[in-house]
C-alpha cells in the first residue's frame, strides 16, 4: 500500500494548497 504522504505528493491540488500555505504563512505571520 502507498502511504498518505506519497498520495498526497502525487496530488497536484494538496500540492498547491500546501505550497500556498507554507508561502502565505510566513508572510502573514510577518504582517501580523
Amino acid at each position: 500500500m502507498v502511504p498518505d504522504e506519497v498520495i498526497v505528493e502525487m496530488r497536484p491540488e494538496r500540492k498547491e494548497a500546501e505550497r500556498k500555505n507554507t508561502r502565505t504563512t510566513p508572510e502573514m505571520s510577518k504582517s501580523e
